[in-house]
């Protein structure tokens, strides 16, 4: 026992090492092999759509589970700024983003270097880049909005829009995910609703419920999936402390 001890502290990290690599390099080729594949139905809400058109930077927010839905986005990948984690899983995925063509990328979260994530997000709006966040990343709770994105939306002063994301089969799962990770397969059919932007304000009131409600929306018509979902959150009725609670936590 001592001996396997041994070995796996001695060889587990070069393992994990070489896994990384391999999804850095093979990683990129397989998600846009299969992106071209999908049977996508985007929606864009035609105020969204008007933004867009006219070059407004806008903050797009989706669950960290699912990510995929960043690859349908109306927004050109070279305009985009992605927010992602500074640990060494997102370091991976930072290599990943910047090759499916992502213009920019920010690197921390609530936890870790959140603050200069944060600066460089909003030099990224000044130049004009529209922004992507996951609204319960890095590390959760699942399908809960983080106040890091309600502060986030209050400095940058930019529309927020939703985006609600589902697939059916073919898809790959990652059961241990801690945030129902999916990915759709090859030739998969992929469903994304791209709402209506809303102001910081009505953000920091309902824009957990938006998301919650609409995805349960989507996996309704995906049995495997919907039974994932938390019950809808009801929206809060904003008073004046509202918003100023959301950004002082």
């Amino acid at each position: 026992m001592a001996a396997q001890a041994k070995r796996a502290k001695l060889f587990g990290p070069l393992r994990r090492q070489l896994a990384r690599n391999a999804i850095g390099f093979f990683g990129p080729l397989i998600i846009q092999s299969a992106c071209a594949t999908w049977r996508k139905h985007v929606s864009v809400h035609p105020e969204t759509q008007a933004l867009v058109a006219a070059g407004r930077p806008v903050l797009f927010v989706m669950w960290h589970g699912r990510m995929f839905s960043m690859l349908t986005l109306p927004v050109a990948r070279k305009n985009l700024c992605v927010l992602i984690s500074g640990s060494n899983d997102g370091k991976i995925i930072t290599s990943v983003a910047h090759q499916l063509g992502f213009g920019a990328v920010a690197s921390g979260s609530a936890h870790k270097g959140g603050a200069q994530a944060a600066r460089t997000l909003l030099d990224k709006l000044g130049q004009g880049y529209s922004l992507v966040v996951t609204a319960d990343g890095p590390r959760g709770p699942k399908y809960r909005v983080k106040p890091g994105v309600i502060k986030l939306a209050a400095l940058a002063n930019v529309p927020v829009v939703p985006v609600i994301a589902s697939a059916a089969q073919p898809i790959l799962q990652f059961p241990r995910a801690w945030d129902d990770f999916h990915a759709p397969n090859y030739f998969a059919s992929i469903q994304v609703q791209i709402g209506a932007p809303c102001s910081p304000s009505e953000a920091a009131v309902r824009l957990e419920a938006q998301l919650i409600e609409g995805t349960r929306a989507l996996d309704a018509q995906h049995p495997w999936c919907a039974a994932r979902m938390p019950a809808p959150v009801a929206p809060k009725h904003l008073t004046a402390g509202t918003l100023k609670d959301r950004l002082a936590n």
